[in-house]
């Protein structure tokens, strides 16, 4: 019984300070990416403080989430097989650090997680940002937020599509307002951002779960949506020159273009048919276009950026690891998120992985410690989720009570 009751305690302490370091992580999406590094050492400590139970759990997970650990460990090495080489994989192992919120928080949190709750700290926290960042702005260029325009944009468009996820499923009027005004004010402060592309994909899939819901209804929800950006967006000096009929010029877009051309153009020439270049080599390929091509447009900022997370994985991996991204992340996870069907959160994770997936296109958000942030969360919450309907409470007490018999 002793044995058992020191057992509880030491769950309960290390729950407490994964949690703690859960919440730490949430509010640093959508303030600092200084917190997210922070909330990296505070989830560490308290799996460290219940490690040999912790452990023991990973025989209970799902499929789903021991291929994604599996795929993100070995990620860095898949450049073991690219010109890129040590180099490039001594670049990746650096920065493994950054999934460790996804790896143990699953694993470590058993007991029911209050998940309203938490979903209230992520609507309150982006609301709170979203006013700080709108208030602080000056309106003389693209509103920089949380940390830059893009990244804000995007961050914003996963967190709203989380929220509007909850509007649907919301049974209380209030509740239902206070929602529907952060949205609102979300679509604010993504118009003053100019990322055309974030309120596209906000549209898009809104519009999408909406008919899941709701069906021909949704149309009046993509109507009133729509209306509503273009009235933000007339009102964004950065964005009062741009002309539809001039996109052939737009240089945001030929930039991009650009870019995919040159990762395409040298991935298809690595050591083994699109094998990849590793990231080393993608780095030095931009760098040679640069020089070679002075007015393509492609700053030094960008330098190895292709600006999709596609072409990324493709053009540095190469396409074998592409197809097992796509498969993991998109086809497994996505099909993994039905079975919540009828879950006040179901709309609001199903939602925020195809947004995460729709601005992949013309964004690296893979790469981008800010801007995965988001996306790992969702992921936790779903792997959470998965954990109380399998039941792991109890398998924990039986643990214990085996322990305590010995």
């Amino acid at each position: 019984m002793e044995l058992e009751a020191l057992g509880n305690k030491r769950i309960e302490i290390s729950e407490k300070i994964i949690l703690v370091g859960f919440i730490i992580y949430i509010v640093s999406i959508m303030v600092s990416k200084a917190g997210l590094n922070v909330s990296a050492g505070v989830i560490g400590l308290g799996f460290i403080v219940n490690i040999k139970e912790n452990i023991k759990r990973i025989k209970k997970m799902s499929k789903e989430y021991k291929m994604v650990i599996i795929f993100l460990m070995l990620y860095p090495f898949y450049d073991l097989f690219t010109p890129g080489g040590v180099k490039s994989v001594m670049k990746e192992i650096s920065e493994l650090y950054r999934i460790v919120p996804l790896v143990l928080v699953p694993l470590s949190l058993k007991n029911k997680i209050n998940f309203k709750a938490v979903s209230e700290v992520i609507v309150a926290v982006f609301c709170l940002s979203s006013i700080y960042s709108i208030i602080t702005n000056d309106y003389s260029d693209r509103l920089v937020g949380f940390s830059t325009a893009t990244i804000t944009a995007h961050v914003g468009t996963l967190v709203m599509i989380y929220i509007y996820g909850m509007i649907l499923e919301e049974v209380k009027i209030g509740k239902k307002i206070y929602y529907i005004g952060v949205i609102l004010l979300g679509l604010y402060l993504i118009s003053l951002t100019a990322t055309r592309g974030a309120i596209l994909g906000f549209i898009l899939v809104s519009f999408l779960i909406s008919i899941l819901k709701v069906g021909k209804k949704a149309l009046i929800i993509l109507l009133v949506f729509l209306c509503i950006s273009y009235y933000f967006l007339s009102r964004v000096n950065y964005l009062s020159k741009f002309d539809i009929n001039r996109m052939k010029n737009d240089t945001s877009l030929n930039t991009r273009i650009r870019m995919w051309k040159v990762s395409y153009e040298y991935s298809k020439n690595s050591y083994f048919f699109m094998g990849g270049v590793g990231r080393d080599k993608l780095i030095d390929a931009f760098n040679i276009e640069r020089k070679t091509y002075p007015n393509s447009l492609i700053e030094s900022k960008y330098v190895g950026n292709p600006h999709s997370t596609y072409v990324l994985i493709f053009s540095e991996k190469g396409l074998y690891v592409f197809l097992i991204f796509t498969y993991i992340f998109i086809f497994r996870l996505l099909k993994k998120t039905f079975i919540f069907r009828g879950h006040f959160l179901y709309y609001s994770l199903l939602g925020s992985q195809i947004v995460f997936f729709t601005s992949g296109l013309t964004e690296d958000n893979w790469r981008s410690l800010q801007m995965r942030a988001p996306y790992l969360m969702i992921l936790i919450l779903l792997f959470l989720l998965e954990n109380e309907k399998k039941g792991i409470v109890e398998y924990d007490k039986k643990n214990l009570e085996e322990n305590s018999t010995k």
